[in-house]
């Protein structure tokens, strides 16, 4: 819903996973090639069900689920804005734990 929400006027397929191979690199060549798209649904779900459950502290807990998300680029595009918002909704928590106990 995040990639449908952010990408919905810029995209065609806003909110639907890749059915394509990508790889991201540049000009001395390819330096990341993400798991298939047929893996995609289940890696994204394990990855939910990962930061509901972790016992991380949230601001390594919002790293890992960011680096998690690029890694798998469950999307054509917008992958990087998509990991940006759940970064800033995870440590949005953080902040709400610190005030109730400052």
């Amino acid at each position: 819903m995040a990639h449908k929400f952010l990408m919905k006027n810029l995209l065609q397929n806003a909110g639907v996973y890749r059915r394509t191979n990508v790889a991201a690199g540049g000009k001395d060549g390819v330096t990341h090639i993400a798991p298939p798209p047929n893996l995609v649904p289940r890696l994204m779900a394990e990855l939910f069900e990962w930061i509901k459950t972790t016992d991380e502290h949230l601001l390594i807990a919002s790293c890992i689920f960011h680096y998690e998300l690029e890694f798998i680029h469950p999307f054509s595009d917008g992958n990087g804005r998509v990991g940006r918002l759940w970064q800033s909704v995870i440590l949005k928590s953080y902040k709400e734990f610190l005030v109730l106990y400052l």
